[in-house]
């Protein structure tokens, strides 16, 4: 999106909710316009429309680019759709066939199936337990893909960078404290006094010195 589309998603979006303050300034056109650059024009503008239609409050960054999300990478399977695939694909290829069964799932089924344990999952004897298990897991981890996928390339790319930095500094600042804190070793090492009398008669011809 060049300065220019993004001038008018702003324009309908202040036209859309006058009496709001949003968008005042210079610094929040900026700031808008950083979160909101990838996305292609007629995206954000569709997104926008949508939200104008169905919201009589502004929005914020997230709601744009949620929708904008939503149009880009399509919708993610619900809870009942995701086990549904799991339920046949147990159907079909059974405990011993894992990656035949993970070629029928999307993604983030898979990761879920996978942390879970496909022979548990096949062979619990609990269904509805280890339905409920895997609801929790498939919620939390829709979730965090729902969260991920929102953010902006930039912020992706800067995170991960700055992931790498400090777990580098906070390991080299580990290895130095186990250096600081090791116990020091002794250059000279004592002989006990009954081995050092051996040695003495050993280089005296069998007498002590």
């Amino acid at each position: 999106m060049t300065t220019d589309e993004f001038d008018l998603i702003a324009g309908a979006i202040k036209a859309s909710y006058p009496a709001s303050k949003i968008l005042a300034d210079a610094t929040a056109m900026r700031f808008w316009y950083a979160m909101l650059k990838d996305v292609d024009y007629p995206i954000a503008e569709n997104a926008v429309m949508e939200f104008a239609s169905t919201s009589t409050f502004p929005p914020t960054i997230a709601d744009i680019r949620k929708l904008c999300m939503e149009r880009t990478k399509g919708p993610l399977p619900s809870f009942d759709e995701a086990w549904g695939s799991v339920q046949k694909a147990m159907r079909m290829y059974g405990h011993n066939n894992p990656e035949q069964a993970y070629s029928t799932m999307d993604d983030v089924t898979v990761s879920v199936v996978k942390n879970l344990g496909w022979t548990n999952i096949c062979t619990d004897e609990n269904p509805s337990a280890s339905r409920a298990n895997f609801r929790i897991a498939y919620e939390d981890q829709i979730n965090e893909h729902i969260k991920q996928r929102q953010l902006p390339e930039i912020v992706q790319k800067t995170k991960q960078i700055q992931i790498e930095q400090n777990t580098k500094q906070a390991l080299g600042t580990k290895e130095t404290k186990l250096i600081e804190n090791a116990e020091p070793v002794n250059e000279r090492v004592e002989a006990p006094a009954d081995l050092m009398d051996e040695l003495r008669r050993k280089l005296n011809g069998g007498e002590t010195k």
